[in-house]
């Protein structure tokens, strides 16, 4: 068996291991046998979740009470409002004193208790009474990773969420959970293509680097997202940055593949590995010639 190359990338051990430039056939073949139990859970322990931690975070929220997260009688009477999205209902609740950024029992707030009750029109009239939506909790039982609403938004299938945050002072280049990443990376984590054309909209760094030196456009690549690769090559990425390399002398900044040459390394074994034929080959095929056609392959 051939041993791992000396030199691999903190990002491709830590965050993509399955599909990480360094690995070897071996590695590939043991993924193989990990589908086929995958599969057979789900065939025989029932279908395996499809939403994340986060939405299911959300979902839970959906069903609570109001009263468990606001005390200041004036703060239920909005929440209640915005359950019921009475807009009027909610300009009183303010009227008498209620706090469009009050901070509840487990960091609650109005605009998190409307982001997770999923209910746009209160959303977007607490955003225009002032909520902050980039106010981030500390981590609590409803949101264990201490996200803002900046964060959720990001992932929400619903775009709308995302434009109104912005619109409303939201930070576009907000944190991610962790590792020096920004919300955009949430985006493609989550495959939310129109947030992430949201988000350069609206001023996204679409160039940031985490901090293994990964860029959003080699974050897709790693998850072999080649539509969003395709996707944020023609929104203006630079094609020309370099992740970081973990060497046996320690950190070597910049000095990892750009991703030309990623792709070139690895060529297209994700996609079989994986079985993303139908969802992927097409736009794989985009990538690589789009990158002969800069003349970068």
């Amino acid at each position: 068996m051939r041993r791992l190359d000396s030199t691999i990338t903190a990002t491709e051990v830590r965050d993509t291991p399955f599909i990480a430039e360094a690995w070897n056939r071996t590695v590939y073949e043991s993924m193989k046998a990990m589908k086929i139990i995958a599969l057979s859970l789900m065939v025989f322990g029932g279908v395996f979740p499809s939403c994340s931690s986060e939405q299911s975070a959300s979902s839970a929220l959906r069903s609570m009470k109001p009263e468990k997260y606001f005390i200041i009688p004036a703060q239920v009477e909005l929440a209640k409002a915005v359950i019921k999205q009475d807009l009027q209902g909610i300009d009183a609740a303010i009227a008498k004193g209620a706090n469009v950024n009050k901070v509840g029992k487990e960091e609650m707030t109005p605009l998190a208790w409307a982001f997770s009750k999923q209910k746009k029109a209160s959303f977007q009239r607490l955003l225009e009474k002032g909520a902050n939506p980039n106010f981030k909790t500390k981590k609590v039982a409803w949101n264990n990773d201490g996200r803002s609403v900046m964060q959720f938004a990001a992932l929400a299938e619903d775009p709308d969420y995302l434009k109104l945050v912005l619109k409303y002072g939201g930070n576009p280049n907000a944190p991610s959970k962790a590792r020096g990443r920004t919300i955009i990376y949430t985006s493609i984590k989550n495959h939310r293509t129109q947030n992430i054309k949201t988000l350069v909209e609206f001023g996204a760094d679409i160039n940031h680097q985490d901090e293994a030196g990964f860029t959003p456009i080699m974050a897709a690549k790693s998850l072999t997202k080649y539509d969003l690769v395709f996707l944020l090559m023609n929104l203006g990425a630079d094609l020309s940055k370099r992740h970081h390399l973990i060497t046996a002398n320690g950190d070597k900044k910049n000095g990892g593949k750009t991703l030309a040459e990623s792709i070139q390394h690895m060529g297209d074994r994700s996609i079989r590995v994986l079985g993303l034929e139908k969802e992927q080959r097409e736009w794989y095929n985009k990538v690589i010639a789009e990158l002969k056609s800069r003349g970068l392959l």
